[in-house]
């Protein structure tokens, strides 16, 4: 047993989760080449004039234009010379791309927003220094996905073309397994070859403007292909087929995904089948009810993420996917002909929509944990922008109002959060004389992992000590640690465990000022179980943490367990891990148990790591996201209380819910009953994942109905227990 330290290897460093993912893959299969892996990147061209990059022509000043003229231009002969090897374009952000750039470049106003994903081949990321420099040089790297493997089939370019049917709303949704056949999300048809005939009823069509399924990655001509996209022309050809639901998603997934994922829509319940039928469902054929009439007149845009994303609950790997999520939907709301005119090689600029929706509202029931929760995380501040971008832009065919609506989370009595004060003098542990204890289950058959944040600052400081015990005895004295580099841990000549200070980086600038993300420790452990051979493995147990301060000044931090468990509907994976201190065993009057936490472990700042706003984003941007906690209601007397799973915030994080739905009734069982993944069938779900799109689906009634208007949401700090919604009523108690 041994302790080393090492600093990142090279440039593609960018968190302690890409790392770990990275090493893990490494340790287990060494021989695989990293060529063959590309990582997903978020790039943002700098605001500043630069010198053309060529070498014969470096002292020639050009337009920042000129280079994304040449990144989107396929039939430029210069891309396919520069960076045909270097960056490789999903293909909707390509064409998406295209349609905002190629145009007419030379009269848009500067400076303008040139943001996009690119695949890199993780070698050339990781060892070529020139195209470190290059990227350094010319763009602001925000964010870095999880390496992934493109898949050995062949994929043909698909964008999709929505239905020309416009209205006063669309409703958007990013979630796992979206049964978009269930007759909840249909109309009866205004005929024509696109009606599906269902024998007794009436012909129905689809109310999807368009579909991607998103899957592994695939090659594409020059290009990464992600799933599927699917417009209301091939839905509704799905939905005039009399094969059943079942079958189709089943013929439909195999030619999408490979054999090994889970196949979501394949299943009775579907997470996304049941949140989409909660805000934007109707009963295609209902004549006397005004809702059901008005809802159905509302079309959807969905993205159905990949599987793997779903299944590592950590975020690491679907955050990526949701922001290219909501960028297709803005865009798609947009300008959807121009995709199709870019993808054909016509040069048309007039859309087929008769006018973009006057409202597009985007509903997130996903979330993790952990994370700055501060408005730094990337996803979150990116959503941000991608809204801004779209209700700022001036000129016809923009979309005027955009909504987002996410889960505030459920981790409320989890024991995932702990606030904490080292004093200085020396190496001490936390809280105090007591030790705080990171609890990780045996048989978890995927890494844990823990964010120590200073509270309220941006970078960690270098008087800070960490350090970190195994269960057998195993130790990493309190030390500091450099930004972007690692402590390892190792048994048996594997490392087991690292302890990453990962960096403060530009993320963004809002009225001239910087905005960074925020610089803490991050703690990786590995699986404690495998089913395979040859794996890194960690032992179960209690892990102990000793934190030490060798300044003069006490040093606030936070503890966050990252989401570990595994998703509903997947394969076992996953065994949440916890924190545990003596005095985490109080009364708690409410369950009526010894689990109320005292001491450092804490019940606030648990809401997800998506929810916040950083204060320099404009109010009215702010006041266009929505957090959406979960309410319990007592149906004798209507009386509301939170539901007991249903996160905090707390001062450090900056916000409270904005609003709320409720999750959970006294006669109603256990969840909102709504519509499972086929037509006919109804589930339960609970969770703030079910109160999100109670929300959406109010502001989209509260305008088509003429009823007054949701409450703005707030930037307010915590001020009391909970949080001041309807006359005070929801106090929560413990």
């Amino acid at each position: 047993m041994a302790e080393v330290e090492v600093s990142s290897p090279d440039q593609l460093f960018w968190d302690g989760y890409i790392d770990w993912h990275i090493h893990l893959r490494e340790a287990e299969k060494p021989v695989r080449k990293a060529s063959k892996h590309h990582v997903p990147v978020f790039l943002r061209l700098k605001q500043a004039g630069y010198e053309k990059f060529r070498e014969n022509n470096d002292s020639d000043s050009v337009d920042p234009r000129h280079l994304m003229r040449i990144l989107f231009d396929t039939n430029d002969v210069s891309r396919e010379n520069d960076f045909k090897n270097l960056f490789q374009f999903e293909s909707h952000e390509l064409v998406f791309g295209s349609v905002e750039i190629l145009p007419e470049p030379d009269t848009v106003a500067w400076p303008h927003e040139y943001c996009f994903f690119v695949y890199i081949d993780e070698a050339k990321l990781r060892h070529d220094t020139l195209l470190g420099k290059f990227i350094e040089r010319f763009f602001h790297t925000l964010d870095v996905g999880i390496p992934v493997v493109l898949s050995k089939r062949l994929s043909e370019r698909s964008v999709a073309r929505p239905s020309s049917r416009s209205s006063g709303q669309l409703i958007g949704i990013v979630d796992d397994g979206i049964g978009f056949l269930n007759e909840r999300f249909t109309r009866v048809a205004e005929g024509g070859v696109n009606a599906a005939t269902i024998p007794g009823k009436r012909p129905l069509q689809t109310r999807f403007h368009a579909l991607w399924i998103q899957a592994r990655e695939r090659p594409s001509p020059g290009l990464v292909s992600l799933g599927k996209e699917l417009n209301f022309e091939r839905i509704n050809e799905y939905l005039s087929r009399t094969e059943s639901e079942p079958e189709l998603y089943a013929e439909i997934n195999a030619d999408v995904m490979e054999p090994d994922v889970r196949r979501a829509t394949e299943f009775g319940f579907s997470h996304g089948t049941h949140v989409l039928d909660i805000a934007a469902g109707a009963d295609p054929y209902a004549r006397n009810s005004e809702i059901d009439k008005k809802m159905r007149e509302i079309p959807i845009l969905g993205v159905q993420l990949p599987s793997d994303a779903v299944s590592d609950t950590s975020g690491a790997r679907f955050e990526t996917y949701l922001v290219m999520g909501v960028r297709w939907i803005l865009a798609m709301a947009e300008r959807p002909l121009l995709a199709v005119a870019r993808t054909s090689g016509v040069n048309k600029t007039e859309s087929i929509l008769r006018g973009p929706p006057a409202q597009v509202l985007i509903n997130i029931s996903m979330g993790v944990l952990a994370g700055p929760k501060n408005g730094t995380k990337f996803v979150e501040h990116q959503v941000c922008r991608e809204v801004a971008r779209r209700v700022n832009a001036l000129g016809e065919g923009k979309i005027p109002d955009v909504r987002v609506t996410y889960a505030y989370g459920n981790n409320y009595r989890s024991n995932l959060v702990a606030a904490l004060s080292v004093s200085p003098g020396g190496s001490q542990s936390a809280a105090g004389k007591a030790e705080i204890e990171w609890n990780v289950q045996p048989d978890d058959l995927t890494s844990s992992h823990i964010e120590i944040h200073r509270m309220n600052e941006d970078t960690i400081p270098s008087e800070l000590q960490v350090g970190l015990e195994t269960p057998d005895g195993s130790v990493i004295p309190p030390r500091s640690i450099p930004p972007g580099s690692y402590v390892a841990l190792i048994q048996s000549g594997r490392e087991i465990a690292r302890i990453y200070h990962v960096p403060s980086r530009f993320l963004d600038e809002i009225a001239g000022q910087i905005i960074p993300t925020r610089g803490y420790y991050h703690v990786a452990i590995a699986p404690t179980a495998s089913w395979t051979q040859n794996s890194v493995l960690a032992p179960a147990g209690r892990w102990k943490f000793s934190f030490g301060n060798v300044g003069s000044e006490a040093i606030e931090l936070t503890l966050q367990v990252q989401r570990d468990d595994t998703a509903p509907g997947h394969v076992r994976l996953g065994r949440q891990s916890r924190l545990d201190h003596e005095h985490a065993y109080e009364w708690d009057d409410v369950t009526r148990d010894y689990t109320l936490p005292k001491g450092p472990i804490s019940r606030k700042g648990t809401n997800s790591a998506l929810t916040t706003v950083h204060p320099l984003v404009p109010e009215e941007i702010r006041k266009k996201i929505h957090f959406v906690g979960a309410v319990w209601r007592r149906e004798e007397d209507r009386e509301i209380s939170p539901a007991h799973y249903t996160a905090q915030g707390d001062a450090w994080t900056g916000f409270t819910p904005t609003d709320s739905g409720v999750s959970e009734t006294e006669s109603g069982g256990h969840g909102i009953i709504a519509n499972g993944t086929y037509s006919g069938s109804t589930q339960a779900l609970s969770g703030t994942s079910a109160a999100a799109p109670q929300v959406v689906r109010r502001i989209a009634l509260s305008s088509i109905l003429g009823q007054p208007p949701i409450p703005q949401p707030t930037d307010g700090r915590i001020t009391d227990p909970f949080y001041d919604v309807d006359g005070g009523r929801r106090v929560r108690k413990n």
